[in-house]
């Protein structure tokens, strides 16, 4: 058969609670791979060629780089751990001006669940104001749940405010702990391909494997592209995986 375009990938952890799993289709599949690298030892006698080569280990490693960020995925296949309801996300730039009057202070949209300071910008000049504890003066702000105290000097001036802050209702996260040394969060590989020319599909699948690496990053008028290099073994019944074709040619 020919191969024509990325194929689609779905993943199934194979130590689900209760042992049932969903399958997660790591979307928009830009690239798959799989290779395996072959070990030998090779016996020579007296002479420059070999009179024997044996097989030795065989290392089986893949990656999947995908243009979709899905919390599920990277929940199951990264941190073995579920998606909670709720998020932290970030307010950028939003506008505000200190008051004429006292208390010199503004107050935030999301003050009620307001969680942390990302800095604040002259709206003019673009330059940072300094964070201080309190007592602020020109150029300086202080900030305690969600309410930005500016100095007097600075009645009238435009700001620009950047804070996180968390919803309940909305919102998806993944809690990112320290586990001990060993574990490791399983799962099988189903690649789907198709042939153009005949539509027909051929799959290969994989029982068990592992995320070796994970990596991620931004770019100028570009997308973002998640990358998960894999390292696969065989399971408890000794099978490693199965290739399936549609024709036998």
């Amino acid at each position: 058969m020919y191969i024509f375009g990325s194929g689609v990938i779905t993943a199934t952890v194979n130590n689900a609670p209760g042992g049932i799993a969903t399958p997660l289709n790591i979307g928009l599949a830009q690239e798959i791979s799989f290779d395996e690298s072959y070990t030998t030892k090779t016996l020579y006698g007296q002479y420059r060629r070999p009179v024997a080569i044996g097989a030795g280990e065989i290392k089986a490693t893949g990656k999947i780089k995908a243009a979709r960020f899905s919390a599920s995925v990277m929940g199951a296949l990264l941190y073995g751990k579920p998606v909670n309801t709720g998020e932290v996300t970030t307010a950028f730039a939003e506008a505000g001006a200190v008051p004429a009057s006292t208390p010199f202070t503004v107050t935030v949209v999301n003050s009620t669940t307001w969680t942390a300071d990302q800095g604040v910008q002259d709206a003019v000049t673009g330059f940072p104001l300094t964070r201080v504890a309190s007592g602020p003066t020109t150029g300086q702000y202080s900030v305690a749940a969600g309410v930005y105290t500016f100095a007097s000097a600075d009645t009238g001036k435009a700001v620009l405010i950047s804070y996180n802050y968390t919803t309940v209702a909305t919102g998806y996260s993944l809690a990112i702990g320290n586990p001990l040394l060993g574990p490791t969060q399983t799962f099988g590989l189903n690649v789907m391909c198709t042939d153009p020319v005949t539509n027909k599909v051929g799959t290969y699948q994989i029982y068990n494997a592992v995320i070796a690496k994970f990596a991620m990053a931004t770019k100028l008028s570009d997308f973002a592209m998640p990358e998960y290099d894999y390292e696969a073994f065989a399971n408890a019944s000794n099978q490693f995986g199965q290739w399936n074709f549609p024709d036998p040619a």
